[in-house]
């Protein structure tokens, strides 16, 4: 693979810009490389959570034994509220933002 005409094989992550380097350093050159090529010039904010609410959601009201509302809140690290909202609405209630 190149770039620009160089080598990315031949490529140390310290000769990487900012967040390619951060990505090289922690994912590998080749990783790097593709983010770049697939979101170059784009601004990318990640969500701090990995899993989507509505399979939290559905997790949570699966889970829900009648008397483990501050048990899934620690377990799915969303507020008890939350989980109350969640498993008061039953099995498949409006996801907030929806």
């Amino acid at each position: 693979m190149e770039v620009i005409g160089i080598v990315v094989t031949d490529l140390k992550p310290e000769q990487l810009n900012a967040v390619y380097k951060d990505i090289a350093e922690h994912l590998g050159i080749n990783i790097a490389l593709l983010i770049f090529e697939h979101f170059k010039g784009l601004q990318v904010t990640f969500p701090t959570r990995f899993l989507s609410r509505e399979y939290i959601r559905d997790k949570i009201c699966s889970e829900y034994n009648g008397d483990n509302i501050s048990e899934l809140a620690r377990k799915y690290q969303y507020s008890g509220r939350w989980v109350r909202e969640i498993v008061s609405k039953g099995n498949h209630p409006e996801v907030p933002g929806e």
